[in-house]
């Protein structure tokens, strides 16, 4: 079943690799008082074409659970906005998919549909088993001195139905050695995440590989 999963996320990120703006492959060491260190291998990439940009990544925690994880977003451009000169062609269309396995078993699937500014997503959320919801998810980034620093990562802040809110923070600093290579440290925050509701903060220490054209 695993086996068949991985097979079928690397059919689907696999496209967006080979024409990417970016493709990125991370090694990240997590740790921190309320986990056992482990490590996890993260596969990204970033694609602009003539309707917009689509984005994808695949999380592999190489752990007892044997978690892998997609996100998948899509973003169009809006009829009449792209080619104005103000604020406004930065609105886009989205729609995104969230899914995996865990345990050898699938996770709940997610997808979402809305709207983007700024890097504000403001979405309709439908989870499998757990109804509708809204979910907004806030990504950034910021380059430093000569772009040899990055401050980058995301908020997303959702719920379903009756639910408590469910906030996932992680930001991000990076340290571009050369265009290709990066080492930098991610925070993740999280409050009423399913395995555990209280506030967690768990480091990671990371390197990053990346090609760009």
């Amino acid at each position: 079943m695993k086996k068949h999963l991985i097979r079928t996320l690397a059919l689907l990120i696999l496209p967006l690799c080979s024409r990417a703006d970016f493709v990125d492959v991370q090694e990240l060491l997590n740790f921190g008082n309320s986990r056992d260190a482990y490590f996890t291998t993260t596969l990204e990439a970033l694609v602009f074409d003539p309707l917009g940009n689509t984005y994808a990544f695949i999380d592999f925690d190489h752990t007892g659970s044997d978690l892998v994880y997609l996100e998948l977003a899509r973003y169009f451009y809006i009829p009449g906005l792209k080619d104005r000169e103000d604020a406004w062609k930065d609105l886009y269309l989205t729609v995104q998919y969230n899914g995996g396995n865990i345990f050898h078993e699938n996770m709940n699937h997610v997808g979402l549909a809305g709207l983007s500014f700024w890097g504000l997503d403001v979405m309709y959320r439908q989870e499998e088993t757990m109804g509708g919801g809204v979910q907004f998810t806030y990504v950034w980034c910021y380059n430093f001195f000569d772009d040899y620093v990055t401050f980058n990562g995301y908020t997303d802040l959702w719920k379903n139905g009756e639910q408590d809110w469910i906030l996932y923070f992680e930001p991000q600093l990076w340290f571009n050695v050369c265009r290709y290579f990066s080492v930098g440290g991610i925070l993740e925050i999280t409050k009423n995440n399913p395995a555990d509701p209280d506030w967690q903060f768990n480091p990671a220490v990371a390197v990053k590989l990346i090609y760009s054209w």
